[in-house]
C-alpha cells in the first residue's frame, strides 16, 4: 500500500505532538530511569543504550532551546509572532495549496500552538529551569500541568 501526501506529511511534521514542554519532559524522564537500571534489563536493551543516550541528550537541547526562547521573550513577542503565523495562515485560507504549503501550514499551526503554550506558563513564572530541576521538584513540574 502507496503511502499519501497526508501520511507523508504526518510523517514530517511530527513537530505538532512534541511542542508540549510537559510531554517533553515525561519523556526525558522516562528515558532516564530506565538507563539508570540496566543491569535488569535484556541483552537488545542494552545494546541500544548509546542511542537512547542520544535520545536523552536530544530531549535535553530541544528542552534548553525552548526554555531560552522562554526566559529571554516577554508575552508580547509570543502574541507578536502569533500574529504574523495568523496572517500567513490566513493567506492560505481558501485556494488551493501544494504539498509543500501545506507542511508550512502544519509547521505555522503547531508554532501557534507552542507560543500560546509559553504564554500561559508566562502567566505563572517568568523562568523555566532545567530539565533536571523539575525531575528533582516535582511539586514545581505541576506548572506545565493546568
Amino acid at each position: 500500500m502507496a503511502l499519501n501526501f497526508n501520511q507523508i506529511e504526518n510523517l514530517l511534521v511530527k513537530y505538532k505532538s512534541d511542542s508540549s514542554l510537559a510531554e517533553l519532559i515525561i519523556k526525558y524522564s522516562a528515558l532516564k530511569q530506565e538507563l539508570e537500571d540496566t543491569e535488569n534489563h535484556s541483552w537488545y536493551f542494552k545494546q541500544g543504550i548509546e542511542s537512547k543516550m542520544q535520545e536523552i541528550d536530544s530531549l535535553n537541547n530541544h528542552f534548553e532551546k525552548m526554555r531560552a526562547l522562554f526566559n529571554e521573550s516577554k508575552i508580547d513577542f509570543f502574541i507578536n509572532k502569533i500574529n504574523v503565523n495568523n496572517e500567513y495562515l490566513s493567506g492560505l485560507e481558501g485556494k488551493g495549496t501544494s504539498f509543500i504549503q501545506r507542511i508550512s501550514y502544519s509547521w505555522k499551526v503547531g508554532e501557534n500552538e507552542l507560543f500560546n503554550e509559553l504564554i500561559r506558563l508566562k502567566s505563572k513564572t517568568e523562568l523555566l529551569m532545567g530539565i533536571d530541576y523539575y525531575l528533582e521538584n516535582p511539586d514545581e513540574f505541576l506548572i506545565f500541568i493546568d
